[in-house]
């Protein structure tokens, strides 16, 4: 439903005709998924949220997965996936944006005391910026840094 993958039969679409009977809202019948879900779910999140910028919306408008692949061996941890559609092409060439987390869940034989699972350290791809004006992460007129979700990366 997110993606537009499916579409909810007249039955499970009950609360569309309840909410429109309370609400004077259009919905379209011609849009498909939920727009924005992705932005708008990360920007419920406070810790990401304050990292999401203006100047970043457009481009996590493009943004319509993101997956979770676990990692036991050689090395045990995960990564985050994030999957973008052809609008991003605007910005930077790659489809999927990955960081990885190396996580450690047995005690340091050096440490006497253990506080479960840590993330012991964690690696960005690199984004193939389209140029200086589309790179979010440096001020387009100065080129110096500049706050960005896509440092996260």
């Amino acid at each position: 439903i997110i993606n537009g993958e499916y579409e909810p039969n007249d039955d499970e679409c009950q609360l569309k005709t309840d909410f429109l009977e309370t609400n004077d809202t259009q919905l379209s019948d011609t849009e498909f998924g939920i727009p924005s879900f992705w932005l708008q779910t990360l920007k419920q999140v406070p810790m990401i949220a304050d990292l999401i910028k203006e100047w970043d919306e457009p481009i996590l408008k493009c943004l319509y997965n993101i997956k979770l692949q676990l990692h036991i061996e050689p090395i045990t941890g995960f990564t985050l996936e994030f999957y973008f559609n052809d609008q991003s092409k605007n910005y930077f060439t790659n489809d999927i944006l990955t960081k990885f987390y190396e996580i450690q869940i047995e005690p340091d034989k050096e440490v006497l005391s253990y506080e479960g699972t840590a993330i012991i350290r964690s690696r960005g791809c690199q984004i193939n910026w389209i140029d200086t004006k589309t790179n979010v992460t440096k001020n387009s007129k100065t080129g110096e840094l500049q706050s960005s979700f896509f440092h996260f990366f």
